[in-house]
């Protein structure tokens, strides 16, 4: 018989890190009437988007993805996007529409 024959190794297994949600990660740009948000691998829970005053102009909750567009309006306007990661995390980005 051979006992030694086979050894059997255990190894630590691959960690997977969770997407980091900063504001380098967050690609907000305009296409066509909408304002589109691009969160890279991190999901967004919700995006705010305010004008240069202040104003909340549109909202969406629950989004549980990376990406979301969204019909800001057609004025021409310097736009403030809040963007709030699955996670809590909030990144604010400025556009223009």
């Amino acid at each position: 018989m051979f006992n030694n024959r086979f050894e059997v190794v255990y190894e630590n297994l691959l960690s997977v890190t969770p997407p980091v949600f900063t504001a380098s990660n967050v690609v907000v740009y305009k296409q066509r009437q909408d304002v589109v948000v691009n969160s890279g691998s991190a999901i967004m829970a919700k995006v705010q988007i305010y004008d240069i005053r202040g104003r909340l102009l549109v909202e969406k909750d629950n989004i549980n993805a990376s990406e979301v567009k969204l019909n800001a309006g057609l004025t021409n306007q310097v736009l403030i996007v809040k963007i709030t990661s699955d996670q809590g995390a909030t990144v604010t980005k400025k556009a223009v529409n």
